[in-house]
């Protein structure tokens, strides 16, 4: 069920990373646009370049985490996500503050209030808290991770990709006993019954008789079933004997 959770909670992590980062570069993309048309220089602070790459290292990070072969250890990745992870929080937090610091300050002006000429609010408003959402169900991921596994076994496991994970509940059937609830069909024996006969010479009585050779007779299961093909005799056939 854990494990389950885990691939569920994934797939929600990587649908926002893909969502985001379309708002991102629609965002920015606008952005250095409007720069462009003032013929103005359009430059990215510390913060965005922070918010940009985080976005983007989440994004291919959930992707390959659904599809792909881990090779860094649970550990390792998580370190690595939640650093990045606290980086991106701290930026994206710390702007909603000033925001709503600044709002305060000034009574005509809303926090968060965008006028329908301003794309570029809507835009950066939502790339922000959408980042923000992101960033603590990353966090959240990243604890479940820890506490179940990875996924898929990986270097660190017995075998890589065909081993068990740690803590898997093995059951190892014995083939001579049938798992608990199942059948195991058993093969058919039937010993076969051998007899001798000693034919005599035809018109020769008392005549030496031929070698004794071995006649199998054929198992019940083949006397009760009907062949599936070849040549059948017909019904009220007799054997000619030989006077």
């Amino acid at each position: 069920m854990s494990a389950l959770l885990l691939r569920r909670l994934r797939i929600w992590v990587a649908f926002l990373s893909v969502v985001t980062v379309i708002i991102m570069a629609a965002f920015y993309g606008y952005l250095a646009h409007l720069y462009s048309e003032a013929n103005q220089e359009f430059r990215l602070g510390w913060q965005d370049w922070v918010s940009i790459v985080g976005s983007v290292i989440f994004f291919f990070s959930y992707i390959y985490a659904l599809r792909g072969k881990p090779r860094v250890h649970r550990y390792a990745r998580a370190f690595l996500l939640f650093v990045v992870c606290v980086l991106v929080l701290y930026v994206n937090l710390k702007s909603i503050a000033q925001e709503v610091k600044f709002a305060s300050l000034q009574y005509p002006y809303k926090a968060f209030y965008c006028s329908s000429d301003e794309p570029t609010c809507f835009l950066f408003w939502t790339y922000d808290f959408l980042t923000v959402i992101t960033g603590f169900f990353i966090l959240f991921e990243l604890a479940l991770t820890l506490k179940v596994g990875p996924l898929e076994p990986g270097s660190q496991q017995l075998y890589g990709r065909h081993g068990y994970e740690t803590g898997a509940n093995v059951v190892v059937v014995s083939p001579e006993q049938p798992p608990h609830g199942g059948y195991v069909p058993q093969p058919l024996y039937y010993p076969q019954q051998n007899q001798y006969a000693y034919p005599q010479m035809a018109g020769v009585s008392g005549a030496a008789t031929m070698p004794a050779h071995k006649v199998e007779e054929p198992s019940p299961m083949v006397q009760q079933q009907q062949p599936y093909y070849g040549y059948q005799q017909p019904s009220g056939y007799q054997q000619p004997q030989v006077s």
